[in-house]
C-alpha cells in the first residue's frame, strides 16, 4: 500500500470513528450521539420494546464488525481510485468518504430488512 493510500485511509477511518454514531442517528433516528456527547446512551436500543436500532441492537461485537466492514470498503475504494484514476491525496480521501456513506447506507438497508 502506498503512503498516500495509508494517509487517506487514516483520515477516512478517523472520520468514520468520529461520525459513525451521528450517521446512525441520521439514518435511523435512534438517538445515538457523538462519542463525547453520550454515544449510544440515548439510543432506542436502551429502551425496552421495538423498534431497535439495527446497528446497535446486535451488541458491541456487531457494532465493531459493521465499522470494520465500512473501513474495509473505504480501503478498497481508496486503493481502486489510487491505482486506476489518480494518486492525489484529496481525491483518495473523497473516494473513501463516499465509500463510507454509501456502504453505511447499504448496511443500514440490509440490516433494516432483517
Amino acid at each position: 500500500m502506498r503512503a498516500r493510500e495509508r494517509w487517506a485511509l487514516l483520515i477516512v477511518a478517523a472520520l468514520t470513528a468520529l461520525t459513525f454514531l451521528q450517521l446512525c442517528d441520521a439514518i435511523f433516528g435512534c438517538g445515538c450521539r457523538a462519542w463525547w456527547a453520550g454515544a449510544a446512551a440515548q439510543c432506542d436500543v436502551q429502551i425496552a420494546g421495538a423498534p431497535d436500532c439495527p446497528f446497535c441492537a446486535g451488541g458491541e461485537l456487531r457494532f465493531v464488525g459493521i465499522v470494520a466492514g465500512l473501513v474495509l470498503v473505504e480501503l478498497a475504494a481508496i486503493v481502486a481510485v489510487s491505482r486506476r484514476l489518480t494518486p492525489r491525496l484529496p481525491w483518495l480521501v473523497v473516494a473513501g468518504a463516499v465509500a463510507y456513506v454509501v456502504s453505511a447506507l447499504a448496511a443500514a438497508g440490509i440490516l433494516a430488512l432483517t
